[in-house]
């Protein structure tokens, strides 16, 4: 269980097969992965404030700043829709993009192996929603950084070191 995600926010869009023995390989990315795409939207420094925050709760962030980037939102800006769906939905389609691509191939004792079951055929990614779900994420990923570049409520965001993220095409 993350600090910020936990396997039950994976839901709808995002979802996941969960039983016993995926939900254990889902914590296990959810660890690995949460904080690293949060240090890479925000910053390492910024993050640490967000995580300081963060921690009063442990359910949300306190700050009006970082509960406007928290919360989803959607801004007119000249003709334009900037929307998030938050920074909770960023991190499990984000996870759930790592963890669905690497579940087709498994490391066990026998070696690196691909995962098949008994009565099924794998479907290629591009008959899966895996893009679908990251361009999402990074489509809320870039509003979020656009809220703290753009500053319309002129909050202080002189921390923010995030980085930038492309979307992925697959044809």
């Amino acid at each position: 269980m993350g600090l910020y995600v936990n396997s039950n926010d994976f839901e709808g869009q995002d979802t996941v097969a969960k039983d016993k023995f995926s939900v254990s390989d889902l914590d296990k990315y959810i660890d690995q992965y949460e904080v690293e795409f949060l240090q890479e939207l925000l910053g390492a420094e910024l993050y640490s404030d967000f995580a300081t925050d963060f921690a009063i709760t442990g359910v949300m962030p306190t700050a009006p700043k970082f509960q406007e980037i928290w919360n989803p939102f959607a801004k007119d800006v000249d003709c334009n829709l900037i929307r998030s769906e938050g920074i909770l939905k960023v991190l499990t389609l984000l996870i759930n993009f790592e963890f669905i691509r690497d579940s087709k191939i498994k490391a066990n004792i026998g070696g690196v192996n691909t995962n098949n079951q008994a009565n099924s055929e794998p479907a290629s990614f591009h008959e899966t929603n895996i893009y679908t779900n990251y361009n999402s994420a990074i489509s809320s990923y870039r509003a979020i950084q656009w809220i703290i570049c753009d500053n319309p409520n002129d909050y202080d965001w002189d921390k923010f070191n995030g980085q930038h993220k492309g979307s992925n095409a697959w044809i």
